[in-house]
């Protein structure tokens, strides 16, 4: 009997292990995900569609993009860590100091309020990067009216659903796209 009821045991340890629920983790802030819908209350960016003559372009504007997804999920601390990301892509790049700073502006913020102020100007500059670069698929310039304390601000994805940086889970879907970026 003893035999039995240690089986049993053993047998109910195993079957509650394996079926624990394997660990969730968030995308990494240098990699994009490939979905573009809410999960659980987390915007996940699209894959980027569009193709760049230059190598380093293409991935300072992935990183832009998990930026803004940061953003969108209003997540200071992971908006942090992507901005230390864009400055490398951005250093390899040879880019304007401005950009630099801004990106550096964005790591150091306090406030998420401060980062996505920092977020707008950020956005400007990386318009400029990527123009006359784009060989084939489209960059999306969206437009929120309220955002900037009702002066509106911009910002690029690479999906045409609107995910709004500027206000998160508040206002998701506030905005428009204004343009499509192609070659």
């Amino acid at each position: 009997m003893k035999i039995l009821k240690s089986l049993l045991i053993a047998g109910l340890f195993v079957c509650c292990y394996s079926c624990k629920e394997a660990p969730k983790t968030e995308p990494s802030v240098t990699e994009s995900t490939e979905k573009s819908e809410p999960v659980k209350g987390k915007y996940l960016a699209a894959p980027t569609t569009a193709v760049f003559k230059n190598t380093a372009v293409a991935k300072a504007f992935d990183q832009y993009i998990v930026l803004k997804t940061t953003l969108v999920n209003s997540n200071k601390e992971r908006a942090a860590l992507a901005a230390d990301a864009l400055m490398t892509y951005f250093a390899n790049l040879g880019v304007e100091e401005q950009a630099l700073m801004l990106v550096q502006s964005i790591k150091e913020s306090e406030s998420l309020e401060e980062q996505r102020k920092h977020f707008t100007d950020l956005t400007e500059q990386m318009e400029l990067i990527i123009a006359d670069g784009i060989t084939e698929g489209t960059v999306y310039k969206q437009f929120c009216p309220m955002a900037n304390n009702n002066k509106g601000a911009y910002w690029l994805s690479n999906s045409e659903e609107v995910y709004n940086p500027y206000f998160g889970d508040v206002m998701l879907h506030c905005g428009k796209v204004t343009e499509e970026i192609t070659q």
